[in-house]
């Protein structure tokens, strides 16, 4: 019989077996060649794979059968035909670092254990606060995810302002406010669930026809909020909202809220790498005086999940936030202390997964210019496919693009003459409404293809359901064709 140590000398040849359906997987998502997904429902899926925790060892055949079966039944999020999601897409690069830091079962903590990882994010963090934000002083921390980077952002408002309140109860402070935009993210409601401020202290300040939040009216909401005795705490500003792309109005913005002594956090979450494009900076410069900003690479450069940041201008605050005397992982080492690099008493957890890598090996291959033109170039392919839209009939753009975010209205050929006289008619678009689920699931049938859709409610402006396409820097024209193909196809005749 064999023992576990003559089976793990076994596991190179597992490896290997693995490494071949990986490749395999990476080539067809490239290549656009298999069904971006396999649709089952929850009650098919114990149909076709064995979901039972064994009791006894597994063959390795079987563990590979097993993966494989995995890959089958998976969303291909990395497909050229995944248009579904602010992210998508792989990068082979990025991703061989990934598997790196995964062999090496890295973290991020002290630096006894990550001092290469922290020295690589220090560095990251100072050409992104120094090239792209035009800051001099910088501290950063990688998250687990965008939604918990700008939970830091609130975290490190309510320190900057009530820095007492770190070591008693938040029960005397003032009644928070934050700001944001109408259409800003839902983690900002989320983070301030999670800080004690409760969700009523979110105000969400109306937007324009375009999605950007209105300067007077977010004076207007603050002078209210202080008539009533509330305190301004934080503005956040959205660079790409989740279904637009588009920018708020930063510059006006960011002088009302310092005015009024504000934090001001950015959420470049989804579109903060448009601020990587000199043309869109000097249109948003005062982005340069904020105190901090959020950012994923792994939404729109195809880097593996997650690769999130908080970047903040304030040197030491993510330390004087989150640091406790708690000794036994402390580095006494000047240098480390100096240098910024200990990161135990900046993050709120000890260790955890090394995301660095991922975006210093990609980072490396393409260079700061080639990053630049991906960016561009996924811009431009967006913008191609809004013209597509703008010369079908059957199509109808709702905004230009401003970033790689299309949203469109499709009507089938039966909707065509009805558009002309009912256009104002509300059950005309009731019954247009229901069309983009129709050919969601038509195409999620065919694993053809997948494309969101959704409907917004803003106070002034209320549409139904309607597409939004996302164009990752992996996806070309002809992609972009295919995709408007598609759905034409599939709608045309409902």
């Amino acid at each position: 019989m064999e023992t576990i140590q003559t089976q793990q000398e076994y596991s190179i040849d597992f490896l290997q077996e693995e490494f071949k359906l990986l490749k395999q997987l990476i080539k067809q998502s490239k290549q656009g060649t298999s069904k971006v997904i396999n649709f089952k429902t929850p009650q098919d899926l114990e149909n076709h794979i064995d979901l039972n925790i064994p009791q006894q060892p597994t063959s390795d055949q079987q563990i590979l059968d097993f993966l494989q079966k995995v890959g089958d039944l998976s969303v291909k999020t990395s497909s050229v035909h995944f248009y579904n999601n602010l992210f998508g897409g792989i990068n082979e690069y990025s991703l061989s670092a990934d598997y790196l830091t995964s062999t090496l079962n890295g973290t991020i903590g002290n630096m006894e254990t990550s001092s290469l990882y922290r020295k690589m994010e220090n560095i990251l963090f100072k050409t992104i606060a120094q090239k792209y934000l035009k800051w001099e002083s910088f501290s950063g921390i990688f998250s687990s995810g965008g939604s918990q980077a700008n939970f830091y952002g609130i975290e490190l408002a309510k320190y900057w302002k009530f820095p007492e309140k770190k070591y008693t109860c938040i029960q005397n402070l003032p009644e928070i406010r934050i700001f944001t935009s109408e259409l800003g993210h839902y983690s900002l409601e989320k983070g301030s669930i999670l800080m004690g401020f409760g969700q009523d202290a979110i105000i969400k300040v109306q937007s324009d026809k375009q999605g950007r939040i209105i300067p007077e009216e977010l004076e207007k909401e603050i002078q209210n909020c202080i008539k009533q005795n509330y305190t301004p705490l934080i503005l956040n500003l959205t660079c790409g909202t989740t279904v637009y792309g588009v920018i708020d109005k930063i510059n006006e913005c960011v002088q009302i809220g310092k005015k009024y002594n504000m934090w001001i956090h950015i959420d470049g979450c989804w579109g903060g790498h448009m601020l990587f494009l000199d043309e869109i900076f000097q249109k948003n410069s005062l982005v340069s005086t904020c105190d901090s900003f959020a950012w994923d690479a792994h939404k729109l450069l195809n880097v593996p999940q997650q690769c999130s940041m908080l970047i903040t201008q304030h040197t030491d605050i993510l330390e004087q936030t989150n640091g406790v005397e708690q000794g036994f992982f402390d580095t006494e080492d000047g240098e480390y202390k100096e240098n910024n690099l200990d990161q135990v008493d900046q993050m709120n957890q000890y260790s955890k997964h090394v995301d660095v890598l991922k975006i210093w090996v990609y980072w490396m291959h393409y260079g700061s210019n080639g990053i630049e033109k991906l960016i561009r170039d996924a811009i431009d392919t967006a913008q191609y496919f809004s013209s597509l839209v703008k010369q079908h009939k059957n199509f109808e753009l709702i905004l230009e693009p401003e970033y790689v975010s299309v949203s469109f209205f499709y009507f089938p050929d039966s909707f065509l003459k009805r558009k002309e006289k009912e256009y104002d008619n509300e059950n005309f678009w009731n019954e247009l409404h229901k069309i983009p689920p129709i050919i969601k699931g038509k195409m999620v049938e065919e694993g053809c293809m997948m494309v969101a859709y959704q409907k917004q409610d803003q106070k002034q402006y209320k549409k139904k359901n309607f597409f939004r396409i996302i164009f990752t820097v992996d996806k070309g024209k002809e992609d972009a064709k295919y995709a408007f193909q598609q759905i034409h196809r599939l709608g045309q005749n409902l």
